[in-house]
């Protein structure tokens, strides 16, 4: 089993989908099919209790199949428990990491979707006009707030030890000769936006 760990704004979503497509060639697995960062607490999350969420992910191996969901590292440190669970319980699995290397359009992508109110956090290839207007229709300002949780996301998934990718380096074509797929369209296309415009 090969688990991606990521982080917000930094291509979880898009290469998240390429593990899940090896997983599925490789073990019995099933994707989650509700909110996809599964271990996440959060108010836009699915409010069920992580304790219920555990229990699950623990009774599908016990029957037969792994759950597979999106994991930012930040999710992993929300309490005193949950990282040593995650060590133990998938300590059979290969971790990938999942970085940017230039961690300042991270940030303004972050700060930027933060302010539209978190609407087209993704690029299925046909909204980057809408996305654009959406943008030049409102003021959007550095936050402290947002500053901090992104530094803070950025130590977490420091702090994960795995294989490190950095999303520069990788594309389809890639992403299929390293896992040894063939999929043959994108699953997300990367916003080609230069948020630093939009911030005032």
């Amino acid at each position: 089993m090969k688990l991606l760990i990521g982080s917000p704004r930094c291509g979880s979503t898009n290469i998240s989908m390429y593990f899940n497509e090896y997983n599925k060639k490789h073990i019995n697995c099933k994707v989650h099919d509700g909110f996809a960062e599964y271990l996440l607490d959060a108010p836009h999350s699915d409010q069920v209790p992580l304790d219920i969420k555990i229990q699950y992910i623990e009774d599908c191996r016990k029957n037969g199949y792994e759950l597979l969901y999106k994991i930012h590292a930040f999710h992993l440190f929300q309490n005193d428990w949950l990282y040593e669970w995650f060590l133990d319980f998938y300590k059979e699995a290969e971790i990938y990491v999942l970085k940017r290397k230039n961690l300042w359009k991270a940030y303004t992508s972050l700060l930027a979707h933060n302010a539209i109110g978190r609407k087209l956090w993704h690029n299925d290839g046909t909204k980057q006009n809408e996305l654009q207007e959406l943008l030049h229709s409102i003021h959007i300002t550095h936050d402290t707030n947002v500053i901090k949780n992104f530094l803070q996301q950025q130590q977490h998934l420091n702090s994960i030890t795995g294989i490190e990718l950095f999303m520069e380096d990788l594309n389809h074509e890639k992403m299929n000769l390293m896992l040894g797929l063939n999929i043959t369209e994108e699953f997300y296309k990367p916003w080609n936006i230069d948020y630093e415009q939009y911030i005032h």
